[in-house]
């Protein structure tokens, strides 16, 4: 997109795609899936992807998919079609969320990674997308969204072009990309996520989770929308969605009424979403004009 409509504001629809419910643990930097004896699941991220991937088709929205890519290695093992059917999507971009969901700051693990390891990881998971989609990731979205400086380093050194994973809030800057990194390794564009508002000033962010949890309405979030296209026109919102909240809560347990009301609540939100005036549906890649 190389010339904005700055009375637009452009939303992408982000999903990190990694394993149900996924907590970091001590001791390891890789996460766990809760009720599952210290490993992870994917039965729930797998409907949930296959879910949201007909909600795509059928409302023709674009998508931005950060894949952690283990994840979508035994996604691709179990069930072919479904990745088959995102590789064939148009207007679908196809990002990194890192090999195996790493705690690369060891913030939990405490085990904080290194330069080398981290280069390593990040090119593991790389090539795994690569060959899955035929094209390098351009995007990359941090696991936990905990950006370190091996981490943007790594980046660089495989040209990756943007990042998703910083926060910025409306009280202190607009959702707009800036430059992070050092010129000399790689300079990339951090593309923010944002916490703004709702129509009564409490704090909301474009993470879906409270949602899934219940302890959000669709309304509230389509105050975000409304409010940052007032304020913020020209620059980016992002709406991010794990594919296994729509089946199962933060416990990974999934009665049939989560689902159920889960999937009922987007449809209601991504519905609204596209009748907001001055809002406009991109990627994250068609927003920056790569």
């Amino acid at each position: 997109m190389n010339k904005k409509n700055q009375k637009k504001l452009y939303v992408t629809i982000t999903m990190d795609v990694d394993p149900d419910a996924n907590i970091a643990v001590e001791g390891s930097i890789t996460p766990v899936s809760p009720e599952m004896d210290r490993r992870i699941s994917i039965r729930e991220t797998r409907w949930g992807l296959y879910i949201l991937f007909r909600i795509a088709d059928i409302l023709d929205l674009p998508l931005t998919v950060f894949w952690e890519a283990r994840t979508l290695n035994l996604v691709n093992l179990t069930w072919p079609e479904l990745i088959n059917a995102y590789r064939q999507k148009k207007n679908c971009e196809h990002g990194c969320h890192g090999y195996r969901h790493e705690d690369y700051d060891g913030k939990k693990s405490g085990q904080k990674l290194s330069f080398e390891e981290t280069k390593a990881l990040i090119g593991k998971a790389s090539n795994i997308i690569s060959r899955t989609f035929g094209c390098r990731p351009a995007g990359f979205r941090a696991p936990y969204c905990r950006l370190t400086d091996n981490l943007i380093k790594a980046l660089g050194t495989f040209s990756f072009q943007y990042d998703a994973s910083i926060t910025v809030k409306q009280d202190k800057s607009p959702p707009k990309p800036y430059q992070i990194g050092e010129e000399s390794e790689g300079q990339i564009r951090e593309i923010p996520l944002y916490q703004g508002r709702d129509s009564k000033g409490e704090p909301v962010s474009g993470y879906l989770w409270q949602l899934f949890e219940g302890n959000r309405t669709p309304d509230q979030y389509l105050s975000l929308v409304q409010g940052t296209a007032r304020k913020f026109p020209g620059c980016m919102l992002q709406i991010a969605i794990h594919p296994w909240h729509l089946r199962a809560n933060k416990k990974n347990q999934s009665p049939a009424r989560i689902g159920k009301a889960g999937v009922s609540k987007l449809w209601y939100f991504l519905k609204k979403l596209q009748k907001i005036p001055n809002v406009e549906l991109v990627t994250v890649s068609e927003y920056l004009g790569l």
